[in-house]
């Protein structure tokens, strides 16, 4: 952020020197401890989703029809699959069709009509198994099918699809990945050509093809682009003076805590969170648009300024900020040396 744009409290080196200093005591280091588990385990309370809700929440609905179809979905892709599969959580599954008919009316959307798609393909997976040794469930998907025949008719929304490795030879000979990582840098210089709609677009499409915990896909991107709006949430990141205000946009890429469902994937809205950035990262280069990432790693209180000021929903739990834009005709970069490959890399016999 320019001097012009920074606060009294930025521009006075003692007020910082001396927060900083305050925040180093031990005894307060453990207090924010405290203050920052409550503050995370108040927010996963509030807005997670148990595997067994009711629910009526659009949101929770879609996250738990794809972690219940994915199910289906990785079984049949095995080399080999069992005979007979699913029947703990097919009732489940059938369940949530029920009720996002009842509660949506939406067919169209992506989570119902990939769920089709699955159960069309496990039914003629299992075939004739299921009618003799699960009859009543078998009726069900049986009715559940014909009540959505035109679902059962979608292509590459569930289910699996064949793929061979020629293909996927095919594909990478074009591609230079191992060039397109090496000219990756954070770039703190700017030029002030804007970066269009369509190239975020469809770097964030490409993206989307990142992995994530039983295909959810948690993560959310915030465009943040006039002077004002940059300025606003470039305010509650301490990371980005002296550069912040040339870039073209912000973004901020956050994940939506009520897709996960058990405490044990309390941390998975970074994982998945993270991999998504990281694509979007080297999609934006592969368009020619370089990148800074921006640290939000943030005290409970600073997490609420970051709410605020962009004006996210609490239930989403902010990941990064990236400022984005072309590059001028010639800047610098950091070197940013790194490790040598054996002191990351471990051989493992157990």
């Amino acid at each position: 952020m320019s001097g012009a744009h920074q606060s009294a409290a930025q521009r006075d080196p003692k007020v910082v020197g001396g927060a900083a200093s305050l925040l180093r005591l031990p005894a307060l280091q453990y207090l924010l401890h405290c203050f920052d588990a409550s503050y995370d385990l108040i927010r996963y309370l509030r807005f997670f989703t148990p595997l067994g809700t009711r629910t009526k929440q659009r949101c929770k609905l879609e996250a738990l029809l794809f972690l219940n179809y994915h199910k289906i979905e990785k079984t049949l892709a095995l080399r080999e699959s069992p005979a007979l599969f699913g029947t703990s959580y097919l009732g489940t599954l059938l369940d949530l069709l029920d009720r996002w008919v009842q509660s949506t009316g939406d067919l169209q959307a992506v989570a119902f009509r990939g769920a089709c798609g699955a159960l069309n393909a496990y039914r003629g997976r299992v075939g004739k198994r299921l009618e003799d040794e699960f009859p009543a469930l078998s009726e069900r998907l049986d009715r559940q099918l014909a009540a959505f025949a035109e679902m059962r008719a979608a292509r590459g929304e569930g289910g699996t699809r064949q793929l061979t490795a020629a293909e996927i030879q095919a594909a990478v000979e074009t591609i230079d990945f191992e060039q397109l990582v090496q000219n990756r840098h954070s770039v703190r210089n700017f030029s002030e050509r804007p970066v269009p709609d369509n190239v975020i677009s469809r770097a964030v499409r490409t993206a989307q093809q990142s992995p994530s915990d039983c295909n959810r896909q948690p993560w959310r991107v915030h465009v943040y682009t006039s002077p004002e709006d940059r300025e606003r949430v470039l305010g509650v990141q301490n990371g980005n003076s002296g550069f912040g205000h040339l870039a073209a946009r912000v973004l901020l890429i956050s994940a939506d805590t009520r897709t996960f469902v058990t405490s044990g994937e309390r941390h998975q809205g970074y994982v998945d969170g993270g991999m998504f950035a990281m694509t979007l990262i080297y999609a934006l280069q592969a368009q020619g648009v370089v990148s800074c990432c921006l640290n939000l790693s943030r005290y409970c209180f600073q997490d609420v300024a970051v709410h605020r000021a962009c004006r996210i929903p609490a239930w989403e739990l902010p990941i990064m900020m990236i400022v984005i834009g072309y590059p001028p005709a010639e800047f610098q970069v950091p070197t940013a040396a790194r490790l040598p490959t054996e002191a990351v890399l471990s051989w493992r016999t157990l």
